[in-house]
């Protein structure tokens, strides 16, 4: 940046601006976490998010790379190239972040099912499959084999 402006009067701004966007990248950082976790099932909660983390750690190694794409790629934006490349991708970003859906006092899905139906806004019904698992109570089990066998005691 140096090169192309004078900026040796403007070192705080540079120093200001600079913490303001170390800032901003540990902020998607953090909500990387959260709103992923509400968006998974419970069953793959723990692998999903997990994934989500892999995504982000891609970008971040990718990140000096792109920055400095301009001195091995030659192309009519110059040293923009890594500027450029950055505000597609976080506008894109940004646009399908409107695509998800709220989750604000919403109950989070436990299975894929109620995942599901929470991201085409249906309801989960279950009277298909509860007609066909015999219920039992755990309090009337006589013992722990009972439990395995999945018998009630009488």
């Amino acid at each position: 940046m140096t090169a192309f402006l004078d900026t040796s009067g403007y070192s705080m701004v540079i120093v200001i601006i600079s913490m303001v966007g170390k800032l901003g990248i540990a902020t998607v950082l953090a909500f990387d976490y959260f709103w992923s976790s509400e968006m998974f099932p419970s069953t793959l909660r723990s692998t999903l998010v997990g994934f989500c983390s892999l995504c982000a750690r891609v970008g971040i190694i990718l990140a000096p790379i792109i920055v400095d794409l301009n001195l091995y790629v030659k192309t009519v934006f110059g040293a923009y190239l890594g500027a450029l490349i950055f505000g597609i991708t976080m506008f894109i970003g940004g646009i399908l972040a409107f695509l998800l859906p709220e989750t604000n006092k919403q109950r989070m899905p436990e299975t894929i099912a109620e995942a599901n139906a929470f991201l085409t806004k249906r309801q989960v019904t279950n009277e298909a499959d509860e007609s066909n698992v015999e219920k039992f109570d755990m309090h009337n089990l006589s013992s722990t084999t009972d439990l395995i066998d999945g018998k009630k005691s009488t």
